[in-house]
């Protein structure tokens, strides 16, 4: 993964931690990386399982971003090995 991936995923999980779901926008603007690079990572993301999409109910134009089970249970495996404890529990 290089860095704008780690970049898009942390921005996903930490929106997640926060109780939002991560805009692909909020991404490009807030974030600062190109449309283009975001879009690509996020069919490679959803391709592995790692993120889920779906549309915004009252704009169908804002696609919400939100890791996987599967995403949370890699990262709490990881937080694990890393610091010998769990931090956030999957949800």
């Amino acid at each position: 993964m290089d860095d704008q991936s780690d970049i898009i995923m942390h921005t996903v999980f930490s929106d997640h931690l926060n109780g939002v779901e991560c805009t692909v926008s909020r991404l490009v603007e807030d974030v600062g990386i190109p449309q283009q690079t975001v879009s690509n990572a996020i069919i490679t993301f959803r391709a592995s399982g790692l993120i889920t999409e779906k549309v915004h109910p009252d704009d169908g134009r804002i696609k919400l971003l939100s890791p996987t089970t599967k995403a949370l249970e890699i990262r709490n495996r990881v937080w694990s090995e890393a610091i010998g404890l769990s931090v956030y529990p999957a949800k």
